[in-house]
């Protein structure tokens, strides 16, 4: 290729990712560090599936209750590392722990450790790992970027992110039954590594002052990340009725999303015994379901809000997991709960969180840093935790697979109603006193 012809390409690709001059080099350190964080989570992510199913599907109650005691117990400790440590050092630091830990478990395989507690423990590390690493992804590049940049540039970004799940997902699917799935420990930890250094060069790239973020709007923006706690947030939750519906929400998404879950291990347990095809199984899944969310990001979500409004939007997702988890009551079979997967999970990415993000742009800022702080964990967790027992206790009552479906499918039928009550709220700006002052439609009360 001509020179010329090379700087027509830059040019081409400058303009349709909207980059302004001097913001290159912090894109694509942006964009691939999401990249490898991305890929190495998805190398991760079937295999923590596969030791879940391994523990045995009448007992993933016990791993969610250990997962939502470590969050628990973490948070505190990781609240303050935030407020000690400066983002750098902290993210490096955890990324450094994080690959160590990987290094740590695979050594305990060679050396003939105990698989099913080595399973238990990398289980709820996974479940960890991904809700810190993701948040210190996130937060980092609001402190990078200005205001104006990330209304530009972070949908590329996640785009990145998206593009490395689904090479993480690919080298699972390929390379799991030729190398076993203790390889990709290693794996996984040389990629986290790997993101240290676009970590080092976005900080270079601010600190040399190509950010264009005013400093009053950086102390803004920091100040607001530190602010508030887990109980303001659950005493604005008691006294508004948006966030209580918002909160809701979540909570009926993730007690269907469960119940699905549950379906998929007892049938992976009963239809798949070899650890290494499970390990296949569940990295295709992630393939399709990240397929899905990058087309639906990219062509779809922004123009059906657009076109027919975020409450009739907000019902695409408990509808089909309604209808999916209805269909499954009646044909229990690894075919169906893997479709049901994919559409779900990928909608998750693509619509779910995008409305779910929208609903809160329009409260005020102490109300959207506070409350959805105890959404994102406390609600999700505890909503994870409560199904995993209700769903054992009613299997050990005899339940079969089907009646447990139409269970879920009740629950996202719930979650139907709610999401059209909040989402209709959203569209009049019915949020009482909690309205944003940015936002010219607010009402207040």
């Amino acid at each position: 290729m001509s020179l010329a012809s090379s700087s027509r390409l830059l040019q081409r690709t400058r303009a349709a990712l909207n980059l302004h001059p001097g913001e290159g080099p912090a894109f694509v350190a942006a964009f691939f560090y999401f990249f490898f964080l991305l890929a190495a989570y998805y190398i991760l992510r079937p295999l923590r599936e596969q030791f879940g199913v391994a523990n045995g599907a009448a007992n993933l109650q016990y791993l969610y209750t250990g997962t939502f005691v470590t969050m628990l117990l973490v948070i505190p400790v990781f609240g303050k590392l935030s407020a000690t440590l400066s983002r750098v050092p902290l993210i490096v630091s955890a990324h450094v722990f994080f690959a160590a830990n990987l290094l740590l478990m695979y050594a305990a395989l060679q050396l003939g450790f105990d698989r099913l507690w080595v399973g238990r423990i990398f289980f709820v590390w996974v479940s960890v790992f991904n809700l810190f690493a993701v948040s210190l992804f996130w937060s980092f590049l609001v402190d990078v970027f200005s205001r104006e940049q990330t209304t530009r540039l972070f949908g590329p970004i996640a785009a990145g992110g998206s593009i490395g799940a689904l090479a993480g997902g690919g080298v699972v699917s390929i390379g799991v039954e030729r190398l076993g799935y203790e390889s990709l420990f290693p794996i996984a930890a040389g990629l986290l590594l790997v993101t240290i250094g676009f970590v080092i060069a976005l900080s270079r790239w601010q600190r040399d002052g190509r950010v264009g973020r005013a400093k009053d709007d950086v102390a803004a923006t920091r100040g607001a990340a530190l602010g508030g706690g887990i109980f303001d947030g659950l005493r604005l939750l008691r006294s508004s009725g948006y966030l209580a519906g918002v909160a809701g929400v979540m909570l009926l998404y993730t007690m269907s999303t469960t119940f699905l879950y549950f379906e998929q291990a007892n049938l992976v347990e009963a239809g798949i015994a070899d650890a290494d095809a499970r390990t296949r199984f569940f990295a295709n899944i992630n393939l399709a379901t990240n397929a899905l969310a990058l087309v639906v990001q990219f062509f779809v979500v922004g123009r059906l809000i657009g076109g027919i409004g975020l409450a009739r939007t907000a019902l695409i997702m408990p509808l089909i997991a309604m209808v999916g988890l209805s269909v499954l009551a009646m044909a229990p079979s690894l075919f169906v709960v893997a479709i049901l997967q994919v559409l779900t999970r990928g909608g998750q990415f693509a619509v779910m969180k995008p409305v779910q993000d929208m609903l809160f742009a329009i409260v005020s800022r102490e109300a959207k840093y506070k409350t959805k702080n105890v959404v994102d964990t406390a609600v999700y967790r505890g909503g994870d935790l409560f199904t995993s027992w209700l769903f054992a206790s009613l299997s050990r009552l005899g339940a079969s697979l089907g009646a447990l479906a139409w269970v879920g499918a009740s629950f996202a039928a719930a979650w139907v109603g709610l999401a059209w009550y909040v989402g209709r709220r959203y569209e009049r700006r019915d949020v009482g006193s909690l309205a944003s002052a940015s936002d010219p439609g607010r009402k207040t009360s």
